[in-house]
C-alpha cells in the first residue's frame, strides 16, 4: 500500500502537522525522518492515521464487518471497504475473509478517487 501523487504529498504535509500536534514533545519539529519512520508501522497503524486524514479531507471510509451462516453451522466473516465523499457514496470494494487486504484495498481506492480531483 502507497499514496501516490497529490494525495500523498498532502497527507505527508498533513502528517507532519498531526506528529507534532499528537507524538512530539514541544521542542520537537517532525521532518521527513518521521514519515520514513510512519511507514514503517504495520498497516493497521497507518490505516487509523490515513483515516483522519481522509476525514479531514471530506472522505470517510471505513471497514464493515458482515457475519454470514455457513453451511456447517459456524460464522464465515467478511470485511467490505466503503468509501464516501462530503456524504455521497463512492464505492464498495469487494468482499475479503482477510481484514488487512480490506484495508488495503480501501487506502489504494481512496488514493485514486483522491488524486482524480
Amino acid at each position: 500500500m502507497k499514496l501516490t501523487g497529490q494525495c500523498k504529498v498532502d497527507f505527508e504535509t498533513w502528517l507532519l502537522v498531526w506528529i507534532k500536534k499528537n507524538i512530539a514533545w514541544e521542542t520537537e519539529t517532525p521532518d521527513q525522518h518521521d514519515i520514513d519512520h510512519f511507514y514503517k508501522f504495520p498497516l493497521a497503524m497507518q490505516f487509523g492515521v490515513i483515516q483522519e486524514f481522509a476525514d479531514s479531507v471530506g472522505y470517510v471510509f471505513e471497514i464493515q464487518v458482515h457475519t454470514e451462516p455457513t453451511m456447517q453451522g459456524g460464522i464465515f466473516k467478511a470485511f467490505k471497504a466503503v468509501i464516501l465523499h462530503n456524504g455521497r457514496f463512492m464505492n464498495t470494494l469487494f468482499k475479503t475473509a482477510i481484514r488487512t487486504r480490506a484495508m488495503e484495498s480501501a487506502i489504494e481506492k481512496f488514493n485514486q478517487i483522491y488524486n482524480k480531483e
